[in-house]
């Protein structure tokens, strides 16, 4: 689990804190992002968050069980069909980025960290990122870039959205 807190101040996108956590329930991030003393406006969710687990005698979402929580002004980023042309967008909205060093260092030492993986067999880059736990904070920050864009002083509108080649 990664968090970016974000906040829109005119032309830039100030990331203020991040925290990340493994292994912990929901209860967990929402009590710590409390903590923080915050005032809240959207949280911005992964595709996945409105997936329900069958199985269960309920079977709620994640975005159920933040509502549940007390996070509830939620909103789901749609999946991007290609990974590569969302990694892309991030690098092309990262001008507009500026980060608290000392709140987001850990965040920004997994970006850091973020890479292809070599392929030895055929001698070249792997079209997906090495997933070696470095890619959650980047896939938490491309939220960001692929879902939303400023639009005016009041927020943000949504950009164009891709869909998924999946079947849900």
């Amino acid at each position: 689990m990664s968090i970016w807190f974000h906040q829109r101040q005119g032309l830039r996108d100030h990331f203020i804190r991040f925290i990340e956590g493994s292994g912990e329930p929901y209860s967990f991030y929402v009590r710590e992002m409390q903590n923080l003393g915050y005032v809240w406006g959207k949280h911005y969710l992964p595709h996945d968050a409105d997936r329900r687990f069958p199985g269960a005698e309920t079977n709620p979402t994640i975005c159920d069980m933040l509502h549940g929580l007390g996070l509830r002004d939620t909103e789901i980023v749609a999946r991007t069909a290609d990974l590569t042309a969302g990694i892309q967008e991030l690098r092309d909205d990262f001008g507009s980025y500026w980060f608290d060093e000392t709140n987001c260092a850990e965040g920004l030492r997994h970006l850091g960290l973020y890479r292809k993986e070599w392929n030895d067999r055929l001698g070249c880059w792997r079209e997906k990122p090495r997933e070696d736990g470095h890619q959650h904070a980047a896939d938490a920050l491309r939220q960001k870039a692929q879902g939303y864009s400023a639009s005016s002083a009041r927020g943000f509108r949504r950009k164009r959205r891709y869909r998924s080649a999946m079947a849900a």
